[in-house]
């Protein structure tokens, strides 16, 4: 669309039209209703993600409950917004919610399982497949509690892949105040966001316990029969009783 700025030369034919100092005062009107078409234009394009301008995405995100991945770029996370609806209808689902987490590390494919105090096990493997596995007796008792608070579920991350693992892990024991979660070597702004993540798509009824940053691929396999080695065993409300090459966060 040619602005109409360019075109005062063909719409304003009269001669006295084109008068310097007149012409300036049709041209500076042209630039104002050149600014509103362009604004028009840009409030409809920012409806769609594939058309906003990356500025846009942000106020996107946040509409539709989508956070932007740590490594994400403007292509991959307006592709993620356009699909909003189908993920929100998955909602409650221990599928969808690893689905958010599993976009938050886009670039960095990452397996995650989430399982709950039944023994019932979620597992989102890096290239997308889902799966679940069911082992009774229960084999992931956190506490003393046991089964006796039923909505109680977890959720592990597997972040052993470089440079992921050393984005967010690292060798280095912190200090209070430097920002970043001790222990690790990441923001605790990165810790603060999966916990939001989880709030936000968490099944009705349930309660994210603890979330698990397992930098050991092997880790916590559903189908280990209880009781296994590096597994809670009613013991793990105790630091000193927990896996030692994983990180705990609270998720609620």
């Amino acid at each position: 669309m040619t602005p109409l700025r360019d075109q005062l030369t063909t719409l304003a034919k009269a001669p006295w039209l084109q008068k310097v100092w007149l012409y300036r005062v049709l041209y500076a009107f042209a630039i104002q209703f050149d600014a509103l078409v362009d604004w028009a234009v840009m409030g409809i394009k920012c409806r769609f993600p594939q058309y906003a301008l990356p500025s846009a995405l942000g106020t996107l995100g946040r509409e539709r409950g989508i956070r932007r991945g740590l490594f994400e770029t403007d292509a991959q996370y307006a592709a993620r917004l356009i699909n909003w609806v189908p993920d929100r209808k998955r909602k409650g689902s221990p599928y969808a919610l690893m689905n958010q987490i599993a976009g938050y590390f886009t670039g960095y494919p990452v397996r995650i399982r989430i399982v709950n105090n039944r023994g019932t096990w979620y597992t989102r493997e890096a290239d997308g497949t889902e799966t679940w596995h069911r082992e009774l007796p229960y084999n992931w008792i956190w506490d003393a509690t046991g089964g006796a608070y039923d909505s109680r579920y977890y959720v592990i991350i597997y972040v052993n892949l470089l440079p992921l693992y050393a984005a967010l892990w690292g060798n280095s024991l912190n200090r209070w105040g430097d920002g970043l979660l001790w222990g690790g070597n990441f923001l605790a702004g990165v810790g603060a966001t999966l916990k939001a993540i989880v709030q936000d798509w968490n099944p009705p009824n349930a309660q994210c316990d603890w979330i698990v940053v397992a930098k050991d691929y092997t880790s916590f396999a559903p189908d280990a029969p209880y009781p296994s080695a590096g597994f809670p065993d009613s013991n793990w409300d105790v630091w000193a009783n927990r896996l030692s090459t994983a990180l705990y966060m609270r998720g609620h």
